[in-house]
């Protein structure tokens, strides 16, 4: 078979990832991922030199996020680009490492669908953690004659350079390293492993260097994630690490294909698939790690689709299809289905773009637009409950005395979540309140001007 037909089926499969995932973003037009907005954030600070290390995300995305938009002209459309990307580069390397079904197998997962169409950093740390087990664990099989050395030597460097990437997307993402390291030691001895860790050393080496010299810390701050766990998260650290475990494996394991891979890896290990165990360790060390944490389905992002991808080691190639086409009927229609919530609050967010700010919301969903293509984060009302007090006793009175006191010249509701968090300002939803004068409204929103004192 020529060169040009073994890559055809490859070919295929990216374009078909790209119009899929393309498909699915356009159904979902709105912001769909919380964080994204301090990524936005941070991304615009250091186009100005500040935020080079952060203790809650690595630089490497908000670096990326940054020069797309200015390829872009807008942050929200390059981060969709980004995931879209990601996407395809997973579905790629998935079908180049295991064969083209196999990335049929993985496009056609709600995961990958979901997070292939959402802003975030989520598929681009999976994507390129992927790549880096790709490259470092060739497929087996006969090489082809004459290959040179060299060749052997530079797939480390890659895939080094790859998995520090990862890591640079999420610090979670460092799972990812240790597997590949063993990989390159285990495949070239020290020198693998040498090549290996200098790609990773390099492509990081944007965190690391300014934390070494001052600029901030070198480790992630992981307080909040691991306060949230204890706070009455099931199975997180508050129950203990193994139960928490449990509860990552368990929501990892929530599908049926996720089961049917999962032993797929199995028959991969009996066969001592090398490829098998290193999945295998990947979404292993991910889950003991969450287990540290909390987790939810976005969270166990990188174990879902690894053991996934188990089932290219269980069933043949057309057994694959139509298996996912089955799959497909289902995660299609599930992953076009709009936010009902969403089209509310998009609506407010672009009435707020002609009012003037500053902007408290009691909602951290709620973004502002700027002209000039960035995303600000409004202020959180919570900073108006003093310490030590609950929330669900701010009255609007003392919210209205607080946003004169710090300049608030706008304050945007989020009914439902007054209902649940602030009861104490129901009264802003049922009548006149001194002080504040309604602007503009949409379902479940209120927004008020606050009056000069």
């Amino acid at each position: 078979m020529s060169r040009s037909r073994r890559w055809l089926p490859l070919a295929l499969l990216v374009a078909v990832a790209a119009g899929m995932l393309a498909a699915v973003d356009a159904a979902h037009p709105e912001l769909r991922l919380v964080d994204f907005v301090p990524f936005a954030v941070r991304a615009r600070a250091l186009l100005h030199g500040q935020e080079l290390c952060s203790p809650r995300y690595p630089v490497g995305y908000p670096a990326l996020l940054a020069a797309t938009k200015l390829a872009l002209g807008s942050v929200l459309p390059a981060g969709r680009l980004l995931a879209l990307l990601a996407g395809v580069l997973a579905v790629g390397a998935a079908g180049r490492w295991l064969g083209p079904t196999a990335g049929l197998w993985l496009l056609v997962q709600l995961p990958l669908l979901r997070w292939g169409s959402t802003e975030g950093t989520d598929l681009p740390a999976v994507a390129l953690g992927l790549a880096a087990l790709a490259v470092a664990v060739p497929s087996p099989g006969p090489r082809p004659a004459g290959a040179p050395t060299k060749g052997a030597a530079s797939r480390m460097w890659v895939a080094g350079l790859l998995a520090g990437g990862a890591a640079m997307m999420r610090y979670p993402a460092v799972v990812v390293i240790p597997v590949v390291l063993a990989a390159a030691a285990w495949s070239q001895g020290r020198r693998g492993l040498l090549r290996a860790s200098m790609g990773v050393l390099l492509v990081t080496a944007p965190h690391w260097g300014p934390a070494l010299v001052g600029a901030g810390s070198l480790l992630p701050d992981t307080s909040e994630n691991a306060a949230i766990g204890a706070g009455g998260l099931p199975g997180g650290p508050g129950a203990g690490w193994l139960p928490a475990v449990a509860r990552a494996l368990g929501l990892s394991l929530s599908t049926w294909p996720a089961w049917l891979g999962a032993l797929g890896l199995w028959v991969g290990l009996l066969r001592r698939d090398g490829r098998a165990l290193a999945l295998l360790a990947w979404a292993a060390l991910h889950l003991c790690l969450l287990g540290f944490f909390f987790s939810n389905e976005r969270l166990v992002l990188p174990s879902t689709l690894a053991l996934s991808l188990g089932v290219s080691f269980l069933l043949p190639a057309p057994l694959q299809l139509v298996v996912a086409a089955s799959v497909l009927s289902f995660t299609w229609p599930a992953a076009r289905v709009p936010d009902a919530a969403a089209a509310p609050r998009e609506a407010m967010v672009a009435r707020l773009s002609t009012k003037p700010g500053p902007v408290a919301t009691t909602s951290p969903w709620l973004y502002l637009r700027r002209p000039d293509g960035w995303l600000e984060e409004p202020i959180l009302v919570k900073q108006a409950v003093p310490a030590g007090a609950q929330p669900g006793g701010l009255t609007p009175p003392a919210l209205v005395g607080w946003a004169h006191a710090a300049g608030i010249r706008l304050v945007v509701v989020d009914a439902g979540r007054v209902s649940a968090t602030w009861p104490g300002l129901a009264p802003l939803l049922s009548g006149a309140t001194p002080g504040l004068v309604e602007v503009a409204r949409s379902p479940g929103w209120r927004a008020y001007r606050v009056q000069a004192p």
